[in-house]
């Protein structure tokens, strides 16, 4: 509701799902593959977003849209976009047993050709800050957020996700495994 008016009506012309923005971020353009990885690393460690987009299951920052914004004048950089996130059914949880994984999230993803060109040393630290925060993560904080989307008669899958999350969590050595093994 604090949009400028212009951007209010841009909103209002979408589809009639929930969004869920925050904040316009002047002086912005799409960042694109290609951007340096210095750049990228001033930001967040590319090991960790990897990590999280495959653990929410975000097949929509890849290649073709990198669903991150880049200040052009002070190169910051900001994750958007998670529409498709979630990507999670019933038979996420079997297909993770079999390490079964889709390309739209390994290498595909907009950091894999980053990670990928590292030495096998760099390659081993990977991931060890998203293992720390997994191991520590409180998924009873989530119940809030369903509460607040079926408020909305949003079908949030909350059975699903939150299977599955618990899942990976209890088997966090073998989804850092599982990563590490699309990397080598």
């Amino acid at each position: 509701m604090q949009l400028p008016s212009s951007l209010f009506r841009v909103l209002e012309s979408k589809d009639e799902r929930i969004k869920f923005g925050t904040i316009y971020k002047e002086g912005t353009i799409k960042a694109e593959v290609g951007i340096k990885k210095e750049i990228l690393e001033k930001s967040f460690e590319l090991d960790t977003l990897y990590a999280f987009d495959n653990f929410i299951r975000n097949g929509d920052r890849g290649i073709y849209k990198t669903n991150l914004l880049i200040h052009t004048e002070t190169e910051q950089l900001w994750l958007i976009d998670h529409e498709l996130a979630l990507d999670i059914s019933k038979e996420t949880i079997s297909n993770f047993k079999r390490h079964l994984w889709e390309d739209k999230f390994s290498v595909h993803h907009f950091c894999y050709s980053y990670l990928k060109e590292n030495n096998e040393n760099v390659s081993e630290q990977y991931f060890n800050t998203f293992f720390e925060y997994l191991t520590k993560l409180n998924l009873n904080q989530l119940d809030i957020y369903f509460k607040q989307l079926n408020s909305y008669d949003y079908l949030t899958n909350k059975d699903s996700v939150l299977d599955y999350f618990y899942f990976v969590k209890q088997n966090a050595v073998q989804f850092i495994s599982i990563l590490k093994s699309f990397i080598k």
